[in-house]
């Protein structure tokens, strides 16, 4: 199962009994945001369409929980289970960013958006309650002369 939300950005994926390995990887665990840093290819995310940048918001079986407010055990849970429903968020303009620097370490330069939006709270709230809100990092990991 793979389903848009109307705007694009946020997406739903459904693991059932027949998924093994989810092949998707993240640079931090709750609580807090979770960012993908990697997709193996050919196994369940890359098969959903799940991106390097994503940002899992919600996981869950039937009812989704949100990451930011679980346990890292929890987490470590629902992840083992199925069926396991994951909702991401995708910003067009990170990805935009990670197409076009292919030169530069992918999982590096997310891991300063994400790292950069869990800096502050007030972003993180805000993140939180903002259903179309984007990644935009504090500050870019490129020098200001240089553009990818």
């Amino acid at each position: 199962l793979f389903q848009r939300d109307e705007d694009d950005t946020d997406y739903q994926i459904l693991a059932d009994a027949s998924v093994e390995k989810l092949g998707i990887s993240f640079d931090a665990m709750p609580p807090g945001l979770i960012a993908v840093t990697k997709v193996a290819e050919g196994l369940f995310g890359h098969e959903s369409d799940v991106h390097v940048g994503d940002v899992l918001l919600q996981v869950g079986e039937k009812d989704l929980v949100d990451v930011e407010d679980m346990s890292e055990d929890d987490f470590k849970k629902f992840l083992r289970g199925r069926p396991l429903r994951m909702r991401f968020r995708r910003d067009p303009a990170l990805e935009a960013v990670l197409d076009d620097a292919a030169e530069v370490d992918v999982a590096d330069a997310t891991g300063a958006a994400t790292h950069a939006q869990r800096g502050s709270t007030a972003a993180a709230e805000a993140l939180a309650a903002a259903d179309a809100a984007e990644i935009v990092p504090e500050a870019s990991p490129f020098p200001s002369d240089e553009v990818p």
